[in-house]
């Protein structure tokens, strides 16, 4: 695992320059490239949840800025929870439309707002007809921007089998929840909830021996599979080199381009093919020296 911290060392190191304004530079490159190896993998991330609420006789809300793919809506009105069927076109919208309609509503319309290139809006049918009804949206979210520095202040207790990290003089925050830390057992766990400045909860129970006054590095980590986290700075250098030297700028977006490709490719691979390798062929292949016959 490669942390934001790490990549940027990686670029300033592969770049032989740690000038403030080439890291600037350097960060800014890195999440071009995060974001087109999201894209080339069309992963689904975790699903959220909000909550609107419904105002009588209006029928568009502005749905949550880190919103990406819709999954589901219901509607909650006294204990009854109903889920919306989903208009895909404007010629079916404007179909349910042909007639004023309003009560609770049946269908839902996901559209870019008319206004602001990064609002998406929901639309309801019919028409609700009631106020303070608990709109319930579960969502894909955005990829948010690599941003956040590595954190390694202090000291945690950690129990086995328990899921609560213990700090010393820490100083943790509801923001790093959903980043994750690397524990005295040399895995990385993702945090899941924030207790207090001196506590977290993590999402699974640590597995290592129980430990005190143990190191750990609390980071930001890509939501890509481990081995193209490199992808990311290299992208980075190929920017770097391409406004000083034509050659090695090849190289580097070489590098990227190959990562890229393999994620392009995962999309269309079978679950064998992704856990042992594109020349799987029968169950001797996967291990050097199997265990009895197979």
């Amino acid at each position: 695992m490669i942390t934001w911290s790490g990549l940027q060392t990686f670029y300033t190191d592969n770049t032989n320059d740690n000038n403030a304004a080439n890291l600037t530079f350097g960060k800014s490159a890195m999440n071009r490239g995060y974001h087109k190896l999201v894209r080339a993998g069309n992963f689904d991330f975790p699903e959220y949840r909000s909550a609107l609420t419904s105002v009588s006789s209006t029928y568009v809300y502005t749905l949550p800025p880190q919103f990406s793919k819709m999954k589901e809506v219901v509607w909650e009105a006294s204990g009854d929870k109903r889920s919306l069927k989903e208009v895909e076109t404007l010629q079916e919208w404007d179909d349910l439309n042909v007639s004023t309609n309003s009560g609770d509503p049946l269908f839902y319309m996901v559209r870019k707002a008319a206004i602001g290139f990064n609002t998406w809006e929901l639309w309801l049918y019919p028409n609700p007809s009631t106020s303070s009804v608990t709109i319930r949206v579960t969502y894909l979210r955005l990829v948010p921007d690599l941003s956040a520095d590595d954190y390694t202040t202090s000291t945690i207790t950690a129990t086995l089998a328990d899921a609560t990290v213990t700090g010393a003089a820490t100083v943790f925050t509801a923001a790093m929840v959903g980043r994750s830390i690397k524990m005295p057992d040399g895995l990385w766990y993702d945090i899941a909830s924030y207790t207090g400045a001196t506590e977290i909860e993590l999402t699974y129970p640590y597995q290592g021996t129980t430990v005190a006054e143990a190191t750990y590095t609390l980071g930001e980590i890509p939501l890509i599979p481990e081995p193209h986290h490199d992808a990311i700075w290299q992208y980075a250098v190929g920017e770097y080199y391409e406004k000083r030297r034509e050659e090695d700028a090849k190289y580097w977006f070489g590098k990227f381009e190959q990562a890229k490709k393999e994620l392009e490719e995962r999309k269309n691979r079978t679950v064998n093919q992704i856990i042992y390798g594109d020349k799987f062929i029968n169950p001797r292949s996967i291990n050097r020296f199997p265990h009895g016959p197979l």
